[in-house]
């Protein structure tokens, strides 16, 4: 029923009960009027009868109060609603526009996944390259530091036994064609080494703890020449053993710049190489007796320290070169007693 006519119903039931309230208490007002008048009673049951009169007309009116807030609360409470063809339709556009904006998100959710797949995949490809990049670079840089401090430093060797060959070539026949001999061993050696680095793309390989020291007198013979130079060497098998394979050859390569510039460049005629461990800590030490050198007067290190530093910088080790002219000079590199992790 719709809010206009259910107001009218409203207003009709109202004046329909107070007309009737109103009749029947005109009605009964004067029936108790007769009965007071015909009657011969006395003033008490008079006043008797005029109570009970008062008590049924508040009676009746209480009655109609309750029925008029009954029917005004009838009147008020709002009949269920029925939706209506227009109301569906409107829901059926709402969730026809509800299902598109979900299937929106889910499809720019899904693109935004896909995009960020690629970006990741992307990110692991570049990263891939740049290791690639950096691991060339290193190896790169690995066997120039090798080229320095063997292949050159047995080439000077070389060279210097063929000149002393040369100059003694007119007065001691014998003795050249002997230096002659060992430049020739000397130059084969170098051509299998030039062949490792090949093989193993710069990487020294390494000759093992029971070959270690015969690799170091070996390598340091190859730098005697025909100089009257004194090798004493010195080695704990205890350190050795605990070299490992990767820090056997840097040593190695270590010893043989040491010690030639030693000979080169100091004129040394004793050079001394011992390693020894403590437990804790290995220690390599080279010191030579020629003609040594002021630190402080060197501006720009040259490549061979450079090389020092960073072989012992790969093997987390410490580095300290000490040398004073007329006293020779003395290098100490310390290294952990496990191979680096």
């Amino acid at each position: 029923m719709s809010n206009p006519l259910r107001f009218f119903v409203l207003v009709l039931v109202l004046v329909s009960l107070g007309a009737s309230a109103a009749t029947l208490q005109l009605h009964a007002h004067r029936r108790a009027r007769e009965l007071m008048t015909g009657l011969d009673i006395t003033p008490a049951v008079r006043t008797a009868m005029q109570d009970r009169q008062t008590h049924h007309q508040r009676a009746f009116l209480s009655f109609v109060a309750i029925s008029l807030v009954a029917v005004v609360i009838v009147a008020l409470v709002p009949a269920p609603r029925r939706e209506t063809p227009p109301d569906l339709e409107r829901l059926r556009t709402d969730m026809n526009q509800v299902d598109r904006l979900a299937r929106a998100n889910i499809a720019q959710s899904e693109a935004l996944t896909r995009e960020r797949d690629a970006r990741i995949r992307t990110e692991e490809t570049l990263h891939l390259h740049q290791l690639r990049l950096n691991q060339a670079l290193e190896e790169k840089i690995r066997l120039g530091r090798d080229l320095h401090d063997g292949i050159i430093q047995s080439l000077y060797a070389t060279g210097l036994t063929l000149e002393s060959a040369r100059q003694k070539r007119l007065t001691q026949p014998d003795e050249a064609d002997t230096l002659v001999e060992r430049g020739i061993q000397l130059l084969n050696t170098t051509i299998r080494d030039v062949r490792g680095y090949i093989d193993t793309l710069g990487r020294s390989a390494s000759p093992g703890a029971d070959g270690f020291a015969a690799e170091l007198s070996a390598m340091l013979d190859s730098l005697r020449g025909n100089r009257e130079v004194v090798f004493s060497v010195h080695l704990d098998e205890a350190a050795v053993s605990q070299l490992g394979d990767n820090r056997r050859p840097e040593l190695l390569q270590i010893v043989r710049e040491a010690a030639s510039n030693a000979l080169r460049h100091g004129e040394a005629r004793h050079v001394t190489v011992r390693l020894h461990e403590d437990g804790v800590r290995l220690a390599l030490l080279v010191q030579d007796d020629g003609r040594g050198f002021d630190p402080q007067t060197i501006s720009r290190p040259g490549l061979g320290l450079a090389n020092l530093q960073a072989r012992t910088v790969s093997m987390k080790g410490d580095l300290r070169v000490t040398s004073r002219p007329g006293e020779g000079a003395r290098l100490v590199i310390t290294i952990p007693a496990n191979p680096p992790a």
